[in-house]
């Protein structure tokens, strides 16, 4: 169950245009087909679920950047283990890469990632997603989440909507599953285990 913590882009996450993801490479790779789980502030008291998502594509990657000469490299590869075949993205892959990420150029991709790595031959692993289909808001585009009400669902996107929770109602209520019957020799069992004058106290 792989578990992903953001602190930049939530906005992005939530209205579908930030669909990727670049970390170090895990001890266990994230691989294609797995569920994965996006928070917001991961471990923090603020933490909030994002969404749930499946991994579509990933594949691994080494940058490089220099200030001083103002140049920017990433090579990127399938296999972490093997590191082959090594190819050498070019500019316009890169730009698209960062786009991808939630920035507006290379340039500042690689600005934010060597501040916070120490990039010097590290492997990052590209996240890709697409995100579990659910409704989502008509005015935002973020996903929207069911309430107690089978009328009423929740977008919790609250900055697009001037800080406020900003409900959405049904024409047609959600469709509510009922419990489901027991058998009547598993009843009577749980009825002889456990009666309620037994289980009192």
């Amino acid at each position: 169950m792989p578990v992903i913590g953001f602190s930049v882009f939530k906005d992005k996450i939530l209205n579908g245009s930030k669909r990727q993801t670049i970390r170090p490479l895990r001890k266990h790779p994230i691989k294609v087909g797995e569920k994965l789980y996006l928070f917001w502030h991961l471990r923090r008291k603020d933490c909030v679920k994002l969404m749930e998502a499946t991994c579509r594509e990933t594949f691994f990657v080494e940058m490089f950047y220099s200030k001083v000469f103002n140049a920017v490299s990433v090579l990127s590869f399938p296999d972490h283990v093997t590191g082959q075949p090594v190819r050498r993205m070019g500019l316009d892959e890169i730009e698209d890469l960062a786009r991808k990420d939630g920035f507006e150029n290379a340039r500042e991709m690689m600005d934010w990632f060597n501040e916070k790595y120490c990039m010097d031959e590290m492997i990052f692993q590209v996240i890709r997603w697409n995100e579990d289909c659910g409704p989502r808001c008509p005015v935002c585009g973020s996903p929207v989440h069911s309430t107690a009400d089978p009328k009423k669902d929740l977008c919790i996107n609250a900055k697009a909507h001037n800080g406020q929770p900003y409900f959405l109602f049904r024409n047609h209520a959600r469709e509510e599953f009922p419990e489901p019957s027991l058998d009547p020799v598993v009843e009577r069992q749980l009825a002889q285990c456990c009666s309620r004058k037994n289980c009192e106290g």
